[in-house]
């Protein structure tokens, strides 16, 4: 008896939930997400790291261009002037953060990148109104392709230690000439 009345109680809350869920609707909202390069390979075990050789597909700087738009937020009887200054601030700079992202993946996809070596942005208003502004966002770069990727091999432990060091800010070991197997001199930053 007591196993019927906890099933009983559990099916009446699954079926007032998902009466509640089915009433509740979301209309008008679009949501995009859009990422150029991220590494994610960070499992919890020890791994091989990988090595790839970059190559620039193209030897002169390339200009991609894209439209986007940012809606104003609307203004609350309770926000203050000050208020209601930051939300707009906060809000362009994050949808500009993101047409950026969405430019950048489109450049690529364009240019059938892997990726874009030493992107220069620019964000100009077009257009705009009390609710819009009607943004062009303009890319200037090198696409550029991974090839070669391998697991890393003794002799790319020279690459693996420069990289290191250039993420942390310490000294870092650099070639004197082209061979992996020439001296190396301690270098600054």
């Amino acid at each position: 008896m007591h196993k019927k009345l906890i099933f009983l109680a559990t099916l009446s809350l699954c079926f007032f939930g998902v009466l509640a869920s089915a009433q509740t609707t979301t209309t008008g909202i679009s949501v995009s997400k859009f990422e150029a390069t991220s590494v994610e390979c960070q499992p919890k075990m020890m791994t091989i790291p990988l090595v790839a050789n970059l190559v620039v597909t193209k030897q002169t700087s390339v200009t991609f261009s894209s439209k986007g738009t940012i809606s104003v937020p609307r203004r609350y009887n309770t926000q203050t002037d000050a208020a209601y200054l930051e939300e707009i601030r906060n809000t362009i700079n994050y949808r500009i953060t993101e047409l950026k992202a969405k430019a950048l993946f489109e450049f690529a996809e364009q240019e059938n990148a892997d990726v874009i070596v030493s992107p220069v942005y620019s964000v100009t208003t077009e257009s705009s109104n009390a609710s819009v502004i009607n943004v062009v966002i303009k890319i200037k770069g090198f696409p550029a392709k991974y090839t070669n990727i391998r697991s890393v091999t003794p002799e790319d432990n020279i690459l693996v230690d420069m990289n290191n060091r250039i993420g942390s800010g310490k000294d870092v070991r650099v070639l004197t000439s082209g061979s992996r197997t020439d001296t190396v001199k301690e270098v600054k930053l």
